[in-house]
């Protein structure tokens, strides 16, 4: 701090030049302190500066009773109202709480009601269904028996008309084939007619394919013709077995 202000108001032939009067005013009371300073000042000193301190301590140990008393209070206060929020929370806690496990009661009930009522439903279900299926299948095995008896029926019908047409067939196969061969034979004897075989052995020996056994015409003495039955098959065939008797069917044998 200076000693003398600059703001003198003075004339300006009358202004000093403050700084530099400062400055030396300050040296030499520097100065003057140095050399004249005594013990008992220094102890006044030291004196002022302890009970300052003290002072400046009591007057903050003051104010740091009374900051902490009123943070004190203010987390006294915090933890208060913590307390209360917390105990109000544990309360609607054990109300959701509360509240879950009677919900989580009836769901577990009203479940237990769904899966028994399924269940009921279900064997309901199972028991119709196996009362159409067993109905189902006892209509299907009278339309099998129906149609198993229709068809068997349709099948004795079938073959006894079948059979019947088969048998008249095979007679009428029978008579055609006796007449061929009836009329093959004639038609065979009359051909060789002229050669006028006198025995079986003859007609076999005149002809190179196989004969079969029947009637044929022999001359047996050059002239008039008679009817013989020959056997073409035993040993080699060429047989005379027998001569048919003029205007009857008896055969003689020979």
């Amino acid at each position: 701090m200076p000693l003398i202000s600059n703001n003198l108001q003075a004339p300006l032939v009358a202004e000093l030049d403050i700084t530099s009067m400062n400055q030396q005013l300050k040296a030499y009371i520097d100065d003057d302190i140095k050399s004249t300073f005594s013990e008992d000042v220094q102890d006044m000193v030291k004196n002022e500066q302890e009970q300052m301190k003290t002072s400046m301590l009591e007057d903050y140990s003051f104010k740091l009773n009374g900051t902490k008393e009123e943070y004190d209070k203010q987390i006294s206060n915090i933890v208060q109202n913590l307390e209360v929020k917390q105990e109000n929370l544990q309360h609607e806690v054990f109300k959701v709480y509360k509240n879950l496990s009677q919900s989580e009661s009836n769901f577990n009930t009203e479940i237990t009601d769904l899966l028994s009522g399924f269940d009921q439903r279900q064997e309901s279900l199972k028991l119709a269904m196996l009362s159409k299926l067993q109905k189902s299948q006892d209509t299907n095995n009278n339309k099998i028996n129906d149609l198993a008896s229709d068809l068997k029926s349709q099948f004795a019908n079938l073959s006894q008309k079948l059979e019947g047409k088969i048998t008249s067939y095979l007679q009428t196969q029978r008579k055609e084939l006796e007449e061929w061969r009836t009329n093959l034979t004639e038609s065979l004897n009359e051909s060789y007619e002229e050669e006028k075989n006198r025995d079986c052995t003859d007609i076999k020996k005149e002809r190179y394919q196989t004969m079969e056994s029947g009637v044929y015409k022999i001359y047996p003495d050059g002239g008039k013709s008679v009817q013989a039955y020959c056997d073409m098959c035993t040993d080699d065939g060429g047989w005379t077995v027998g001569l048919f008797v003029s205007n009857s069917n008896e055969v003689n044998s020979l």
